[in-house]
Parts: structure tokens; C-alpha cells; sequence
């Protein structure tokens, strides 16, 4: 009798599927536990609207970076320290009187090869945005059309800039966006399974992988070979993060009834995604740009926990 290899073929297969055990668990939990809350809610200080102490902070700093870029030196001055650590005193001062509940689910996706999330990795915290639940319950209850595109947002606009200097200089901004589409993808997927819901994940390999599949029966991954015995005239929904890459719908997971394309704003170069929207007549969803306070929870707040 041949003995099995570690590491060979079906231990790599095992290894990618339970990449996703912790995400699936999860969200399984919650479904079948439906009077339990999905996501979760902390209070923290955001300085209010138009105060003149952190206007005026700001734009010292505003002033000192000028000021140390026209020479280009090389290391911030000490200016521009001074100007740094007024900010995020006042900043942190300011905060104090102002508590913001912020809802979340704290969960952390699997990125490349398990899936398309690819790296950098999703930080756990994914904020639950209110437009992402309404939707799904649009796709569900059929108000919203069956093949969806979503488009996402860049980032967190002109306020963003504020927080790149509140940041010590290690961050990866790119980990912490709440507007990118592969985050996006992540809460959609994660809150689909605590709905019961039968979802692929499109998530194609040279090995002839379209995906993976989450249902009542838990995660496997979908090849070109067997995908036809998903054919069964049962719900589904898949889900495609088009993001970076020429990625649109794979045929082969056609048969499901409902189909969510997540993409950056950059759509025009993709020319694959364009002609499936215009065969599908795919409906069109843009995602509202992250709050500040959103971007300032994941920035400030949930980083220095």
C-alpha cells in the first residue's frame, strides 16, 4: 500500500481549506445562534466638528511641512516634531469630551492562496457599514437586482491625510482601509454565512480551483471538474473580488441565481468585467466612502489598543 506524503497535494488542500475554519466558524455561530448580535459595539472620543483648537494644531503642522519640504530635508525637523506631538495632544485632549459608538465584527479573513483577499492582510477589525447589511437584504429579498456590481472607494478622502501624521511611521495604511474592495468582500462574505446563505467565493488557481463554497455542510474548495454537482438548482450566491487584476464572473459558476462583483473605482481598464456587466445588464451599487469616524476608529483608536 503507498503511504501518504505529508505535504503532498491533499495536505496542501486541507491546510488552504482550514485557513478559513476560524472566518466560517464564526459566522456559522451566529446563524445558528440568530439571537445573538453579528456585530459589536465600543464607544470612543472624536473631537466635534469645527474645533478651533485642532484646526489651529493642524495647520502648524500644515505650515512646518511646507516649511522642512522646500529645502527637502530628509528627516523631520524639529519643527515638525514639535508641531506632530501638539497635534496629537490637543487631538487626544479634544477627544475626551465627545464619546462615537463604532459597530464592528471582529474577525480576520484568510488572504492569498486561500483566497483572492490578497496580501496585505485584512487587519481583524472590519467595520460593519450599514449599506453592506441593507444590501444583502436587498439580495435576498430580490428588491435589488440578482448580478450586482459594488463598487468601492479608494479610501478615507481629505481627512486620511490628518491621520498619516498621527501614525508612527511602520503602518501600512493599505492594512486599515475600510473603503478598499477586498475588506468589502470580507464583511459580505462573512455576513452572507451568518444569513444561511450558499455562497462561493470565485477564487481561481492554475490547478483548475474556481473557488470555495460555504454552505450548511462547511467550507470546500470548487474545481472545473466537479463544479457541476453545485449545479443543483439550489440558492447561491457568488461572490467576485475583482479588484487589481482582470477578474470577472468564471462561467463555470454561472449557475448560481445571484452574483456579487466587488471592484475599485479603476473600471475602465477592465475590460472583461465591462462586457459582463453590459451582457448581464448587471445592476450598479456604489459604496459610500468610509466616515472619518470610521477611518479614525481603525487609525488611531483600534491600532494603538
Amino acid at each position: 500500500m503507498k503511504r501518504h506524503q505529508s505535504g503532498g497535494p491533499e495536505d496542501r488542500a486541507e491546510e488552504i481549506v482550514s485557513g478559513w475554519k476560524e472566518f466560517y466558524t464564526r459566522a456559522r455561530d451566529l446563524h445558528n445562534n440568530p439571537k445573538e448580535p453579528i456585530e459589536k459595539e465600543e464607544a470612543y472620543g472624536f473631537p466635534k466638528d469645527d474645533d478651533p483648537r485642532l484646526d489651529a494644531a493642524c495647520e502648524i503642522l500644515s505650515l512646518a511641512l511646507q516649511k522642512a519640504s522646500k529645502p527637502k530635508v530628509k528627516y523631520d525637523t524639529t519643527e515638525v516634531k514639535q508641531a506632530l506631538d501638539n497635534l496629537r495632544n490637543v487631538y487626544n485632549e479634544a477627544a475626551k469630551s465627545n464619546p462615537v459608538t463604532m459597530r464592528y465584527i471582529d474577525v480576520e479573513p484568510p488572504s492569498s492562496p486561500s483566497s483572492p483577499l490578497k496580501r496585505p492582510n485584512l487587519q481583524r477589525m472590519i467595520l460593519a457599514r450599514p449599506w453592506m447589511k441593507e444590501m444583502i437584504n436587498g439580495l435576498c429579498n430580490q428588491s435589488l437586482d440578482p448580478d450586482l456590481l459594488v463598487i468601492g472607494t479608494p479610501g478615507g478622502g481629505e481627512f486620511l491625510r490628518l491621520l498619516l501624521f498621527l501614525m508612527p511611521s511602520s503602518v501600512r495604511i493599505a492594512n486599515y482601509n475600510p473603503g478598499k474592495s477586498v475588506a468589502l468582500v470580507g464583511y459580505l462574505l462573512f455576513y452572507l454565512i451568518t444569513r444561511g446563505e450558499r455562497t462561493i467565493l470565485q477564487s481561481p488557481n492554475k490547478k483548475g480551483r474556481l473557488g470555495f463554497i460555504f454552505d450548511d455542510d462547511g467550507v470546500r474548495e470548487v474545481f472545473t471538474h466537479n463544479s457541476d454537482i453545485y449545479d443543483d438548482g439550489k440558492p447561491c450566491v457568488l461572490l467576485v473580488s475583482a479588484d487589481g487584476e482582470e477578474i470577472f464572473p468564471e462561467v463555470d459558476l454561472e449557475f448560481c441565481d445571484r452574483t456579487v462583483v466587488v471592484t475599485s473605482p479603476n473600471i475602465k481598464p477592465k475590460s472583461g468585467l465591462t462586457n459582463w456587466m453590459k451582457q448581464i445588464d448587471a445592476g450598479i451599487f456604489i459604496a459610500p466612502p468610509p466616515s472619518c469616524l470610521e477611518v479614525v476608529y481603525l487609525l488611531y483608536v483600534e491600532l494603538f489598543k
